[in-house]
């Protein structure tokens, strides 16, 4: 696998603990069942034979069976349980970041700041969430900024409505200033 580089490497093990943590374990809880399950199907043949009260003879082939699946089996779960417990994390990084992301950006939204680009690295899940939110955000943006000139323009309008009149006979001069004022205070802000 080919490290990250640059800004789309994770820095933290863990990004979201409760997320993480609550995948790995119920991932474990799942895998565990299923060890529980195997092992006992793999050990009950001979148990049964060993508990039945045959002839020491007998008994001899079933206990050996026993301990060969006792030291084969149980060093085998573990490491196999181990390397589940590392895949999860590695995994959960996968729905983990990406969901921490996208609720940045939804903060960013709503204090404003519109992103024109939500990146996600290339093996994260919820890719065509983010562009659904890039998506809203430009929307956004171009509501806003729409809005905000077709009022200005609106008042500009307006403006020159009280510029027509005032300019009749006996106008206040200082009344002019003022609104050419604002005319520039508005032309400032498109």
């Amino acid at each position: 696998m080919k490290p990250e580089s640059g800004k789309n490497r994770r820095k933290k093990f863990y990004i979201d603990r409760k997320i993480q943590l609550g995948i790995t374990v119920r991932f474990l809880a799942i895998f565990l069942a299923f060890i529980f399950l195997t092992t006992c199907a793999v050990f009950i043949p001979s148990s049964i034979k060993l508990l039945s009260h045959a002839p020491a003879e007998e008994l001899i082939k079933p206990a050996e069976e026993f301990l060969i699946l006792k030291s084969r089996v149980w060093p085998m779960a573990l490491v196999v349980m181990l390397a589940a417990v590392v895949y999860t994390v590695i995994f959960s990084h996968r729905i983990a970041g990406p969901i921490q992301r996208l609720n940045s950006e939804l903060r960013n939204i709503l204090s404003g700041n519109y992103p024109e680009r939500i990146r996600l690295r290339k093996k994260d899940y919820f890719k065509e969430t983010a562009s659904l939110l890039e998506e809203l955000a430009q929307k956004m943006s171009a509501g806003r900024n729409h809005t905000c000139s077709f009022e200005a323009a609106d008042i500009e309008k307006q403006i020159d409505k009280i510029k027509r009149s005032i300019l009749e006979p006996g106008a206040d001069k200082e009344v002019l200033d003022e609104l050419d004022t604002v005319r520039s205070m508005l032309k400032g802000q498109k």
